[in-house]
């Protein structure tokens, strides 16, 4: 759209009653909040160059592409070091831990799909796959696997 000669780019975005304006004007973006209530607020604006917005969503966009990408090649052994080890090192909240036959063999009995399950949906204190949220079933039945093949010759 045409305004006075210059190109603007309106994005409206309403959250509830915050209402967020977008606008591309002048070599710049400028970020507007609104509260929607009952009583008139000021509103809220903010500007900044598009170099440094192209920059910052250049970066962020970098970012995803390279950590999806490394997503792909985490290991077992990565994800139980990065994910698994904060409550299976110690048994915290009774997880099983690493290493010990007696807390695994009754966990290796009921299945890995059972554990699979458990471990995705969350079991008792263990939260939906452990805190990795982008972890695949593929990579968490390997996390799970890891410790099984580690625990039951102890």
């Amino acid at each position: 759209m045409l305004n006075d000669g210059k190109p603007q780019i309106h994005v409206f975005i309403c959250f509830s009653l915050i209402y967020l304006v977008v606008e591309v004007e002048d070599n710049s973006l400028a970020v507007h909040l609104f509260m929607l209530s009952g009583a008139s607020l000021p509103m809220q604006c903010k500007r900044f160059p598009l170099s440094f917005t192209a920059l910052l969503f250049s970066g962020f966009a970098m970012s995803l592409l390279l950590s999806n990408s490394a997503y792909a090649a985490r290991s077992s052994e990565t994800l139980y070091n990065s994910y698994c080890i904060a409550c299976h090192m110690n048994g915290v909240a009774g997880a099983p831990k690493f290493g010990n036959k007696a807390d695994w063999q009754p966990r290796i009995e009921k299945g890995i799909d059972t554990l699979l399950k458990d471990a995705t949906n969350g079991f008792k204190a263990m939260p939906p796959k452990g805190l990795c949220s982008n972890c695949s079933e593929d990579e968490l039945r390997g996390a799970i696997q890891y410790m099984i093949d580690n625990s039951s010759s102890n």
